[in-house]
């Protein structure tokens, strides 16, 4: 996956990629969503941008659970109504009842952010952990993202980091932003360049996320140059989009009946 270096200066000044709770909006191929926003409105307002160009991601911020049980409604609509992939991108270690919320109401993507060292000789691995690999047994397969915070984490932690999530099946997210405590661009270089081997070592399903890629780091997608190009990309987005509702429509059912049979 080629860098682009001249992405990393523009990058360096730019807001972190995120929207108040009441506030909506759209960057490219990215809707940003905010958790308190009203459903019925909001549905309308994306589906008028949707229909003069498909929106491939909905992205949702939540610093807190109560954020995303508030949204699960907003959510459910437009899982039910636009195409684009689902991310939730959770700012705490959530518990493993709130990600199966989660994922029977519509999430597709889930992304956790990880602001202190993984290695094993971290106390805050012990905090991280648990709730990824849960992620991972209720998501489908690469759905489940770790965001490397670079206002928190050293170039050599975050490198350390992606070795540790790929090994684990997780995909490792890295954002470059105004906030970012690594200024230097070869460092910066160095950090991105390993982040693409990890990805590409890994096998790594990365389409769904691409939108996301695109705008935090200074990595370019390769695009389709041919008509049946695009539309091959097409049908593999709907053959991911419905092999993801399938595998959650199958979850919901089981989660349902162990709950009868627990009698809740």
């Amino acid at each position: 996956m080629p860098l682009d270096v001249h992405k990393i200066s523009v990058q360096l000044t730019q807001a972190p990629l995120a929207v108040s709770p009441a506030e909506l909006r759209r960057e490219e191929a990215l809707f940003l969503v905010g958790a308190e926003l009203a459903p019925q409105p909001t549905l309308e307002t994306i589906f008028d941008s949707d229909c003069q160009k498909p929106v491939e991601l909905f992205v949702f911020n939540f610093q807190r659970s109560e954020g995303l049980i508030q949204a699960s409604s907003l959510l459910e609509l437009i899982k039910k109504n636009l195409r684009g992939f689902v991310l939730a991108r959770l700012d705490f270690a959530p518990a493993p009842e709130l990600l199966e919320f989660a994922y029977a109401h519509g999430v597709d993507l889930v992304s956790v952010k990880v602001d202190s060292p993984l290695d094993d000789a971290a106390a805050s691995a012990d905090k991280w952990f648990p709730a990824l690999e849960q992620a991972r047994h209720i998501f489908p397969r690469w759905a489940v993202g770790a965001d490397l915070d670079l206002s928190t984490l050293s170039p050599s932690q975050v490198i350390e980091a992606m070795k540790i999530l790929a090994a684990g099946q997780i995909v490792p997210l890295v954002a470059l932003d105004v906030n970012s405590q690594t200024r230097d661009t070869n460092r910066l270089q160095d950090i991105f360049t390993h982040l693409s081997r990890c990805w590409k070592g890994s096998g790594m399903t990365l389409r769904p996320w691409g939108p996301l890629i695109e705008r935090t780091t200074p990595l370019v997608l390769p695009s389709p140059r041919t008509l049946v190009g695009n539309l091959l990309i097409r049908a593999q987005n709907a053959h991911l989009r419905t092999g993801s509702d399938l595998r959650r429509l199958l979850r919901v059912r089981e989660v349902e009946k162990s709950f009868d049979s627990a009698g809740l």
